[in-house]
């Protein structure tokens, strides 16, 4: 099966909207590559979506120690939306704003306690 770059994309935006609901938390890899084998998709397609979509400014890469973290960019997250539900455009925008005002070190604190996103586990489940 050829799998195309938007396909890949597509997946991927929809697992950060799955997991997360187009929350600017950040995801760890491990989460990722969890909820990426629901997808159908082969595991060599996840590294090589999240590289492009870094590379596109979709996706903010962030390294603390030896976790490897990824956020939706603002651009990202306008994507996630659009293919989600519109009328939340507003209130994912002001998340967004808000979360990325707080000091980096708050950000850190916060990704790194239980029940924080890739901690907490998929929403869908509720």
């Amino acid at each position: 099966m050829i799998v195309d770059r938007q396909t890949r994309r597509l997946a991927l935006i929809r697992l950060f909207r799955d997991i997360g609901g187009a929350q600017p938390e950040p995801l760890g890899e491990e989460a990722l590559e969890r909820e990426w084998r629901q997808t159908g998709l082969r595991a060599s397609d996840l590294p090589l979506v999240l590289q492009e979509m870094v590379d596109d400014g979709l996706l903010e890469r962030e390294r603390h120690g030896g976790i490897v973290e990824y956020r939706l960019s603002f651009d990202g997250a306008t994507l996630c939306v659009r293919t989600w539900q519109p009328s939340l455009l507003a209130s994912t925008l002001r998340a967004w704003r808000r979360w990325r005002t707080r000091p980096a070190h708050e950000r850190r604190a916060r990704a790194a306690t239980p029940g924080a996103a890739g901690v907490r586990g998929d929403r869908r489940a509720r």
